[in-house]
């Protein structure tokens, strides 16, 4: 929970966590396209945030500089620590390849909620039920990827959208279908007052997905949404990882059928018996 801090004999201002001051952080050094300051970064992030700047005159309790600026600071450390934003020349501020995929990549997310815990903020809610993992998550993913493979073709569909849902995409619509059940479609993310629109494909499969396939997801999401998402019960080649986060081009998350059932098990999503 964030903070709170009193600024005179009265007034109490809730201060941002470090999970919303380190994504407003990667989102100000996006927006900017180029390495900023130090000193450059507090207030773009509090707008980002939507917080009043005068946020930024909380003295700290030891007297010494200001609060806000003070842990952006130290999220901008751990951030480095996790190989998302580097440090340049003079005091300079930017995102690194990596950092650049943060919206999307399934690594990069895990590494953030590592570093900061789970938030909306980080792409998907804990589910409060599932905060033990038992000693079977490896028959429970093994059953959940066989209920996907099973299922019919509609169910499937219900089970990969409130998967999507709890991943923070809305506006969720079907443009195309497969015949075994895999189907595309277009969704956004909302960050605070920012949203960017997603292209998602979901696939039924035991196979892995080629280098080949996500170009054509690359090529399909062309003008449709900034980002893509490529979600399989299956796996994917070495190349279609190295393509996914190839530089130059959309990025675009993967997220493999081990990972997908790990997810699901933890969100609780296979506990429903969606219809």
């Amino acid at each position: 929970m964030p903070s709170i801090e009193r600024i005179g004999p009265a007034k109490r201002v809730k201060l941002p966590s470090n999970r919303e001051l380190a994504w407003a952080t990667l989102e100000v050094l996006m927006n900017h396209r180029r390495p900023l300051a130090t000193s450059e970064i507090p207030l773009p992030v509090v707008r980002v945030l939507s917080l009043d700047p005068t946020i930024l005159n909380i003295p700290r309790k030891n007297g010494r500089g200001y609060e806000v600026p003070y842990r952006i600071g130290w999220v901008l450390t751990n951030l480095k620590n996790i190989g998302v934003v580097e440090n340049l020349d003079r005091g300079y501020w930017g995102l690194t390849r990596l950092g650049t995929q943060y919206r999307v990549r399934g690594d990069v997310r895990d590494r953030l909620i590592s570093q900061f815990g789970p938030e909306p903020l980080f792409g998907y809610k804990r589910s409060r039920r599932n905060q033990k993992r038992p000693d079977t998550d490896g028959e429970k993913n093994s059953s959940i990827l066989d209920l996907l493979q099973r299922a019919e073709s509609h169910v499937f569909e219900n089970i990969c959208r409130i998967f999507l849902q709890e991943l923070g995409i809305i506006q969720i619509s079907t443009t195309g279908r497969i015949s075994d059940g895999s189907f595309e479609g277009t969704g956004a993310i909302r960050i605070n007052t920012i949203s960017f629109r997603v292209f998602f494909r979901c696939q039924r499969s035991t196979k892995s997905i080629s280098k080949n396939e996500v170009i054509s997801l690359r090529g399909t999401m062309a003008g449709r949404a900034e980002n893509g998402l490529y979600i399989t019960t299956g796996t994917f080649s070495n190349a279609a990882i190295e393509e996914a986060a190839r530089e130059g081009v959309p990025p675009i998350g993967l997220i493999n059928g081990s990972e997908l059932s790990n997810q699901m098990r933890k969100l609780g999503v296979d506990e429903r018996t969606p219809a």
